[in-house]
């Protein structure tokens, strides 16, 4: 196997994590790979750590810009990128040695155009296995399960040939392009190992008035998304997929996140009045046998604006955890 992988690494102040996140990188057993550096405006010693990885190992590239999200530097490495395949590496996480063989030798051997791993998620001590694997490895199955772009090894061709670019301005840019990615696949593949290695910190905002901002970018999202799908007129064909997605993303998650404060009653108002657009999610298939039976309840009080006992069940979830 001669592919080359090209490895994206937006970095952001990231000097206490970045040599690790590096290491995981230059010692692939694959060695066809470009290492490429985006540095998106960093204010710290950053620059000097890659540096030095820099005057070592002839594979890796540096690029700085402005300060623009990590959606312009994701879009940056693409357009920089000069390989057969691309995956994206948070500067605070790292890969298996063996990432990019095994992906690339899935990606060849079922001609997939977009091949997904496991995730390791490491909490401290805590270690949790994020399973991506579907049952039949077709692409509306992948297109509900994955949720970010770094457990992924995607042909190039896919962002070459097509409109697709990270959204820039907003956080859960995610959300607005997977599924898109996975529509123009020809094939979808899986390894199921867990190769890519997320690593929780814990300086997290939740609760925050910023924490609770960020999350409606969920709804700017999906309505990328929704667009991404109207212009390439498949809106129709995968309704069902987008609709679960905005079930399991927005109304779910997003909106249970909100509810952790008395303050987000305002917003999760606001995520009511978008599921209007899809009034007749709870009838979804992907509802009725992949949410469970709480999930479901608590969609149902959220949409239908039942916001206090809401944040009081979260509350009592909260004290069970601490106290049990």
């Amino acid at each position: 196997m001669n592919e080359l992988v090209s490895i994206i690494v937006p970095v952001y102040n990231s000097q206490d994590f970045i040599s690790r996140c590096l290491e995981s990188l230059v010692r692939q057993s694959y060695s066809s790979i470009e290492i490429l550096v985006i540095d998106d405006g960093s204010t710290d010693n950053s620059k000097n750590i890659i540096k030095k990885y820099l005057e070592k190992y002839k594979n890796i590239f540096y690029f700085y810009k402005e300060n623009g999200g990590q959606a312009s530097a994701r879009n940056l490495g693409i357009d920089l990128s000069k390989g057969d395949y691309i995956c994206f590496v948070d500067s605070d996480d790292i890969i298996s040695l063996d990432f990019c063989k095994l992906m690339v030798e899935k990606a060849i051997k079922e001609s997939a155009d977009i091949v997904s791993c496991n995730i390791m998620e490491e909490i401290g001590d805590i270690k949790i296995i994020h399973s991506y694997k579907t049952k039949s490895n077709s692409k509306r199955e992948f297109m509900i399960k994955l949720n970010s772009p770094c457990n992924l090894l995607i042909k190039k061709n896919i962002f070459k040939n097509s409109i697709i670019k990270f959204p820039i301005g907003y956080i859960f840019e995610d959300i607005a392009i997977i599924p898109a990615l996975v529509l123009l696949a020809n094939n979808v593949a899986h390894v199921d190992q867990p190769l890519y290695v997320y690593i929780r910190r814990e300086d997290s905002t939740t609760g925050s008035k910023v924490f609770i901002k960020k999350h409606l970018d969920i709804i700017k999202a999906i309505d990328h998304l929704v667009n991404l799908f109207t212009q390439i007129d498949k809106k129709n064909e995968y309704y069902d997929e987008i609709e679960y997605i905005v079930v399991r993303r927005l109304l779910i998650s997003g909106g249970m996140r909100l509810a952790k404060t008395k303050d987000g009653k305002q917003y999760l108002n606001l995520v009511a009045n978008y599921m209007d657009k899809f009034p007749n999610w709870i009838q979804n298939q992907y509802v009725k046998s992949n949410l469970t039976k709480m999930q479901k309840i608590a969609g149902r009080l959220i949409y239908k604006r039942h916001f206090y006992i809401i944040y009081c069940l979260n509350r009592i979830n909260s004290l069970f955890k601490k106290y049990i």
